[in-house]
């Protein structure tokens, strides 16, 4: 600098200095004077700016700008510390705060802000990992995860310039560094300063800055927008600071991280040319305006700092304990390298210069391995680093860490680097294999159990022999679970305990606790566990002592062991944690456990799950307030019996009131309550079956629908209706019936779960509830499952008995929610299985409930369709083979109800089976035939015998036998004009009763014919014995000729059948000229069908067939019945 601009600087700092005093207006001073305490927003998590040291004092470097400000202008200072900086700025907005002391100023911040000059002015860069991407600009953040500090300035600048930029905004410097260190995101863009320091302080490796940003971090203090005067005082104060003042406190905390390049040219160009001027004036007005001074005075310390600044730099470099290098790219010969070189290698720094000596120096062994890393690198264009070993001039081996980048000198690429001594690493990595390894193995010899975990998430990363010992588990099936996943803990309690003291005490030693083995043993072990660091994981190293033995004697001594053994209550002992300790022989009778069996285990060894938790909170209330607790419970022994017994338990306490043990006191009264389960049990039970009724049914499906609707699962209601049970009663008797209904109980039983519920209803109804089912089909395949245990006989006294079931289904919650909606629909799907042809599953569908409805008012509509003559007969004509001729009739049932129309058989048949109506019924057609039989004849040749239809049901009555004689009487018919029609089914599953009626029938005269001949299950030593006189083939054979082989084959049998036994064969549902060809030529002697005619009215009947020959019938040409 110029002698005579230097001279006049001096001069100006020795005018400024004497000028101390600050020179305030009245309206500031009168504003100070209302002001007397200012609210400062405080970011305690911002260093080295501000924060809190290790003794919570509020630190920093604006903190210290605060601390002079506040002394300048004679306020005090009211520190805001909220819980984050979006907090502070928060306030700010709401104007709870006078004063920020470190802000930048932003457009967002301008709105409700006010802003002084800046105090520092320092770049915002961009932080990289070692190893991760390296930007070196924005534009090369653009598809990375960022890390930001939330609301800080470069979070707002980037979010409102860089909108497509991902950030992650993270609370504060340390956070977002870590963040960085941990690989959580890929950069981090922040100031300069506040990184730097953070990464001092938290020591992370890897970590360095990649690249700058556009903007700059110009720190400033901000008040609230109306608050002028304040800061106006703020300048004034900042521009009344001398250089060694501001120097002083950058200094402390930044060091020189100042742009000195910038302001060196600042001051070349602008400071330099003007000082005389700006002396001279400043001469001139020193005491007027203070703050001139002060700027001049801070210029004359940059010039100086300036002039320095090259020699510290280079001192920089030449100071390193590494060795700064630069080389061409090409071959890596070196053209630079600092002294540092020859100090820490020993070979002088001419030999460095030379081709191919960073080859020379490189271990053998690593040479390889580096040179081909570092080609790789180059040519991919990428920064990076390696260690490598090197030998030096003396004959030692150095770990060197290389870092390398990529640049240009003079627009000529070259490489330079900085190498790094890492063997005091090394070496410190060598010792702590070995000490891992000593470790390891001191870990594996110990007798002890011994584990490591994760505190994280408690995972087991490595056990010892003695802890598989104690647990049963080896490595494989106990690494990567937690203690609770393997279920050693016999009283997670106990593991909640040991928990709270680690967090209070930072570690445990000799906890007493009980630890289950793999097998279900429990062990009394001792743990102790304090935390251990692996890596960069917090573990926990447990070390843990079975002391079950020392234990059990210990105990064994403070017992007596004849006191209790004489009384015939059982007596039990247990410790204050429930373990039991000593039981009386009475103990082992009553529940059937040794000694041996119950001693370490605890009471709820008895449990039988009757009581809930709020029942034994109540008594543990009672028996820790009161000392004693008594009542009635339910245990169970060691056959799984429950019992009941009446127990009293007392605490015993020592002489310090403490507990020492619990004394129960128990006593069977099992017989008492055998009694009232008697009681019980007949008025919820069959007391035939023993099965639930149908009150013990519909309260348990009440209980699991309210269960359901928790637990979102499904229920099913299955109604099983036996098939043709009355049958066997009417037939065989009552004691047989109900040996097949407890045979069918038994059977139902062993096909269901222990969870579902199979009650009887009455009679040959049962009703069976499936509880927990994962979907609705589940309960079609439990319920054919059912069907299919009816497929084999069931022996009842003497018989062997078959019968089917029909089974309907409702499932909740689709098919009702309450007992009566779900019973109701089931119902109606067993009466549609019923009319589906019966031994059959049928789930409910909603078209059932108007089914109900229907056959509810088909029902009713019935009983009084005989008392409104609605029931009519109609005839179907029969023709022999032979010679086409009219060999009889079969009146067939027809009901024309007067709004229901025509009502057709198979719709009300089957109902008035059901009702009973069948007998009224099949007596008034039995009537009716007679009636018309007997005005045919009166009018007509006899044409031969009208076929009538004949219930089981009839079938039955005793009065059978003299109600068709006195018809025949009354209508004066010959017997053989009469004949009745039996079904297969119905006359292969009667008894010798009914066969009796049946010869009765025939003695009279009566014909007999046996209907659906081939549908059932015929016995041919029983269908012998039959006194029949016709076998009718039934249609459903008679469909498939003459092309049906299997049909041919089973029509061509019944009709051989039928000649042997000496039975008129006639073929039912013939339609077509093909099948009446082959019945003919099968031997088949008459049939009957549409090709003859329909079913025809008396009259229609008596004009078609009565009046005109049947001899063209089988012409195709010749005119026949409307069909």
């Amino acid at each position: 600098m110029p002698r005579l601009p230097a001279t006049l600087l001096l001069l100006l700092i020795a005018f400024s200095t004497a000028a101390n005093a600050l020179t305030l207006t009245d309206e500031e001073r009168q504003w100070l004077d209302k002001h007397p305490e200012l609210r400062l927003g405080v970011d305690a998590s911002w260093p080295p700016f501000e924060f809190r040291d290790e003794k919570g004092l509020y630190t920093g470097l604006a903190a210290d700008y605060v601390e002079l400000i506040k002394n300048r202008l004679g306020v005090s200072i009211k520190p805001v510390e909220p819980y984050d900086w979006s907090s502070v700025l928060e306030l700010a907005k709401e104007g709870s705060l006078d004063w920020l002391p470190g802000i930048m100023s932003t457009p967002e911040r301008q709105k409700t802000l006010a802003f002084t000059r800046p105090y520092l002015d320092f770049p915002i860069v961009i932080l990289a990992h070692k190893g991760g991407p390296a930007p070196k600009n924005i534009d090369e953040l653009y598809g990375l995860k960022i890390a930001v500090v939330e609301n800080y300035a470069p979070h707002e600048l980037l979010h409102a310039k860089h909108p497509d930029l991902n950030l992650v905004a993270l609370p504060n410097v340390s956070s977002a560094l870590q963040a960085l260190a941990t690989d959580q995101v890929d950069a981090m863009v922040g100031d300069l300063a506040s990184s730097v320091w953070s990464l001092r302080q938290l020591k992370l490796d890897g970590l360095y800055v990649s690249g700058e940003t556009p903007y700059r971090y110009q720190l400033a203090m901000a008040v609230p927008k109306d608050q002028t005067i304040l800061l106006r005082l703020l300048d004034k104060v900042m521009a009344d600071m001398t250089p060694r003042e501001i120097e002083a406190i950058q200094a402390r905390w930044i060091g020189n991280t100042g742009d000195y390049q910038a302001l060196w040219r600042g001051l070349l160009l602008y400071v330099l040319p003007g000082i005389l001027l700006l002396v001279t004036v400043l001469i001139v007005v020193v005491r007027i305006n203070r703050r001139l001074s002060s700027e001049i005075a801070r210029r004359v310390a940059l010039e100086q700092e300036l002039r320095s600044s090259e020699y510290r730099y280079r001192g920089l470099v030449e100071s390193l304990s590494a060795i700064a290098w630069e080389a061409q790219r090409d071959d890596y010969t070196y053209t630079y390298v600092s002294p540092q070189a020859e100090t820490l290698i020993g070979y002088p720094l001419a030999d460095w210069l030379t081709p191919g000596f960073w080859e020379r120096i490189i271990h053998p062994d690593d040479l390889p391995r580096t040179k081909t890393y570092c080609e790789s690198e180059i040519k991919a264009g990428r920064d990076h680093s390696i260690d490598y070993r090197v030998i030096t001039a003396d004959g030692r081996t150095l770990w060197l860490r290389d870092i390398i980048t990529l640049s240009t000198h003079n627009q000529t690429p070259v490489l330079r680097g900085l190498m790094i001594n890492i063997s005091e690493t090394k070496q410190t990595e060598e010792a702590l294999r070995l000490s891992e390894e000593k470790f390891a193995k001191a870990f594996h010899a110990s007798p002890d159990g011994l584990l490591l975990s994760r505190q994280s998430d408690g995972l087991l990363i490595e056990i010892n022999e003695g802890f598989s010992r104690l647990t049963g588990y080896d490595s494989a099936s106990a690494l990567n679970r937690s203690s609770l996943d393997l279920n050693i803990w016999a009283d997670v309690h106990q593991r909640q305990e040991l928990l709270t003291r680690l967090s209070e005490d930072g570690f445990v030693r000799d906890f007493r606790c009980k630890l289950r083995h793999k097998s279900g043993r429990i062990r009394i072990c001792e743990v102790s566990s304090r935390p251990l660091k692996i890596g960069d994981e917090d573990c926990m190293l447990t070390i843990t002592r079975d002391i079950t033995e020392r234990q059990q004697m210990q105990e064994k001594l403070l017992q007596t062991a004849t006191v209790f053994e004489s009384t015939a209550e059982g007596i039990l002992f247990t410790d204050p944690a429930q373990t039991i300790t000593a039981v009386n022989r009475a103990f082992t009778e009553i529940t059937g456990y040794s000694e041996a069996e119950v001693l370490g285990q605890t009471p709820r060894i008895l449990a039988s799950n009757q009581h809930d938790s709020a029942f034994f909170a109540a008594m543990w209330h009672q028996l820790s307030g009161e000392g004693h607790w008594q009542g009635e419970i339910y245990n169970k022994r060691k056959n799984g019996e429950v019992y009941p017994c009446w127990i009293t338990i007392s605490a015993v306490h020592n002489s310090e009131n403490i507990v020492t043990h619990f004394v129960a006191v128990f006593a069977d009264i099992s017989s008492l309550k055998h009694a009232q389960a008697r009681l019980d049990h007949q008025v919820h039970h069959d007391p035939l079956t023993g099965l639930p009724n149908r009150l013990l049914f519909e309260s348990r499906l009440d209980q699991i629908l309210n269960q359901q609707n928790a637990q979102d699962q499904h229920a099913a209601v299955l109604f099983l209706d036996l098939d043709r049970f009355k049958n066997i009663n009417d037939s065989l008797g009552h004691p047989v019936g109900d040996l097949l209904l407890k045979g069918i109980t038994a059977r139902l039983k062993v096909q269901l779960r222990d969870i579902d519920t199979v009650a009887r209803l009455g009679g040959d109804e049962f009703i069976i509830l499936l509880p927990g089912l994962q979907q609705p089909h589940d309960a079609e395949v439990i319920a054919n499952k059912l069907l299919a245990c009816f497929s084999a006989p069931f022996p009842a006294g003497e018989h062997e008995l078959f019968i089917s079931a029909s089974i309907g289904i409702s499932v909740y919650p689709h098919d009702g929610t309450d007992v009566a909606t779900l019973v109701k629909n089931a119902d109606a799907a067993m009466y549609r299985s019923k009319l589906k042809g019966r031994n059959r599953v049928e789930r409910y569908t909603h078209d059932l409930t108007s089914q109900a409805s229907e056959r509810v008012i088909l029902e009713q509509e019935l009983r009084r369709a005989l008392e409104r003559n609605e029931l009519s007969l109609f005839y179907q004509p029969k023709i022999s083979l032979h010679d086409l001729s009219l060999v009889g009739a079969e009146a067939l049932i027809r009901w024309t109800h007067p709004t229901l129309g025509v009502i057709a058989p198979e719709r009300f048949i089957h109902l008035a089976e059901e009702n009973g109506m069948i007998i009224q019924v099949g007596d008034w057609v039995l009537e009716c035939a007679c009636m018309q039989l007997n005005e045919w004849n009166q009018t007509y040749a006899p044409f031969g015998p009208v076929s009538v239809n004949l219930a089981g049901a009839q079938l039955h009555q005793p009065r059978l036998v003299g109600r068709i004689r006195q018809l025949l009487k009354k209508y004066n018919l010959q017997p053989g004009y009469l004949q009745l029609e039996i079904t297969e089914n119905f006359i292969m599953n009667q008894t010798e009763e009914a066969l009796d009626v049946l010869h009765q029938l025939k003695r009279l005269g009566v014909q007999l014919a046996i209907d659906d001949f081939g549908t059932g299950y015929s016995s041919l030593s029983y269908l012998k014995r039959l006194p029949l006189d016709t076998l009718k083939i039934d249609q459903s054979f008679v469909r498939g000729l003459p092309h049906d082989p299997n049909d041919e084959a089973i029509v061509r049998a019944i009709i051989a059948l039928g000649r042997s036994m000496q039975f008129t064969v006639i073929a039912e549902g013939v339609e077509n000229q093909a099948q009446q060809d082959f019945l003919a030529n099968a031997g088949c002697e008459q049939i009957q069908g549409y090709i003859v005619s329909v079913p025809l009215s008396a009259e229609e009947f008596a004009t078609t067939f009565l009046r005109i020959s049947i001899s063209d019938f089988s012409d195709s040409t010749a005119e026949k019945p409307s069909l």
